[in-house]
């Protein structure tokens, strides 16, 4: 029996991690959810939407 010197690759699987979208950007006049955001908590935040119609609407 003959005994053959074969070299193998081992696959190298490098985990990813994927971020959790828990930070919501809402709108300050009319609290519509603008976009978020990757963040370790859940956080809001608040800006103004592109829409100027809800500036003249008040807060609800």
């Amino acid at each position: 029996m003959e005994l053959k010197n074969e070299s193998t690759v081992e696959s190298t699987v490098i985990p990813v991690q994927q971020q959790v979208e828990l930070g919501t950007i809402l709108c300050r006049h009319c609290n519509e959810i603008i976009g978020t955001l990757p963040t370790r908590g859940v956080k809001k935040m608040y800006s103004e939407c592109k829409d100027g119609a809800c500036l003249l609407t008040p807060k609800n």
